[in-house]
């Protein structure tokens, strides 16, 4: 009925806030709900990081360091790093006894939660499928397939190739261990294998470099998955200017001979991927043709026979070297052929040549996320004294992901450098955040103590 002194043609205006707070509050309220659901995360989260990411990049540029202002670079004077024993042991004296603890201590192997556990409901025995008649391919039975998480491809590999053997576990459990950070970028190949050897004591893996098909073929046929990483291109940009370029783990569970093809699972895609034995080895090349094997340490003798001459980590070292320098030889514009020697020079502690080999290459397309899935290269700017490039190339690192360990570790080592030792303990605390038990952070932190 209309109110009184009010004119007949008067309407009620509709308040539609409340609609509107209903809606906010509802949007709220799932986005909190979804992101604690692993499938969602890993079907939308993706997207949303990106999109948050790229819109940063807008007010905040993501640029690479200009090589140029390093063209005369100035030299540091670099430290003397003492070993382990002698930065944590609070006096010399405590070096040989907490050795003796050490030899007189039992193992103790850590028992893993329960979260997000997935088991092989099979036989281990099972697991391994036998060559064809003509040995001419070969398929092993795959753990069931587990979606990985957001940046989580390689805790869900070594989550695929424990419960090969018949083992309960999950990429969530190794993630909390490895990459307690949820948006930590990279997880190396030695850091699964801590803890692998931590966790399961009865299984053994070995990491090698410069790997190939007759390698895969032996270790396939054997009945050994392979875990390698894999250069992948991104289907949106995380920053403008971005080249796209990313990486992820596989994990390799069968070959056919015949049609040159390899059958993997990309934790990210889905199971029983198949691609050329080219394709594989073109994507590969990007990491040093990586690889990691997984076994029963009972079958370390046979997993030794199949390596032959490239069980021994010097000879493979020296090999892999040779291989990378004649490759940058034949196609000297090949940006990764230079990278992974550089790499791998870094890694042997051969840190002047491998920083000079970076350097030579500036005028060449790096890979713009290339030091967050190298970090070895952080340490040969380092110990050639280039604080300036080494903080410069932290800094950007820190800009596409600012959840980067080593980022944060390596940036706190360039302000040693530059005697700014309050700057360096704040970067030192920072990578602690991210990986508290990141041992190489509480030795930069307990450096700075002595």
């Amino acid at each position: 009925m209309r109110k009184k002194k009010r004119p007949f043609f008067y309407q009620e205006k509709k308040t539609i806030w409340p609609i509107f707070l209903l809606f906010i509050i509802g949007i709220a309220i799932f986005s909190i709900w979804s992101i604690r659901v692993p499938r969602i995360r890993q079907l939308f989260g993706w997207h949303v990081i990106d999109a948050q990411s790229y819109a940063k990049s807008l007010l905040i540029p993501v640029h690479t360091p200009n090589p140029l202002l390093f063209r005369i670079p100035t030299i540091y004077p670099t430290i003397e790093m003492p070993p382990e024993q002698v930065i944590f042991a609070e006096n010399l004296e405590n070096i040989n006894l907490e050795q003796d603890r050490v030899d007189q201590s039992p193992l103790v192997t850590p028992t893993p939660g329960i979260a997000w556990i997935i088991k092989t409901q099979r036989p281990v025995s099972e697991s391994i499928a036998a060559p064809d008649e003509e040995d001419s391919k070969a398929f092993l039975i795959p753990p069931v397939f587990e979606h990985q998480d957001f940046q989580n491809d390689g805790p869900a590999v070594l989550s695929a190739a424990i419960r090969f053997y018949g083992k309960t576990e999950s990429q969530y459990l190794i993630a909390k261990k490895i990459k307690p950070d949820y948006f930590d970028p990279f997880v190396s190949f030695e850091e699964m294998e801590t803890y692998l050897h931590a966790i399961y004591p009865d299984l053994g893996c070995q990491i090698r470099i410069n790997g190939n098909t007759n390698m895969l073929e032996r270790l396939v046929f054997a009945g050994y998955p392979v875990i390698i990483r894999i250069e992948r291109e991104k289907t949106f940009p995380a920053w403008d200017g971005d080249d796209l370029k990313d990486s992820r783990y596989i994990f390799i569970t069968g070959l056919d001979k015949n049609e040159n093809r390899i059958t993997y699972q990309d934790p990210f895609i889905g199971d029983r991927i198949n691609d050329t034995y080219d394709q594989i080895m073109a994507d590969w090349y990007a990491y040093q043709r990586k690889y990691m094997v997984v076994y029963p340490k009972d079958d370390e003798w046979r997993v030794q026979q199949i390596f032959g001459d490239q069980w021994e980590k010097d000879y493979n070292f020296q090999s892999a070297l040779q291989k990378f320098r004649k490759d940058a030889e034949m196609l000297p514009q090949n940006v990764y052929a230079w990278l992974n020697i550089a790499v791998v020079l870094a890694q042997n502690e051969q840190y002047e040549e491998a920083w000079n080999t970076y350097r030579s290459i500036q005028n060449l397309s790096i890979p713009q996320r290339f030091f967050l899935y190298n970090p070895s290269l952080y340490a040969a700017a380092f110990h050639t004294g280039n604080a300036d490039e080494l903080g410069s190339y932290a800094d950007y690192s820190l800009k596409i992901n600012a959840h980067s360990e080593e980022s944060w570790l390596w940036k706190g080592w360039a302000m040693i450098l530059r005697n700014q030792e309050e700057e360096a303990a704040q970067c030192f605390r920072k990578a602690l955040s991210i990986k508290p038990d990141y041992q190489d952070a509480l030795y930069a932190v307990e450096f700075l103590k002595k």
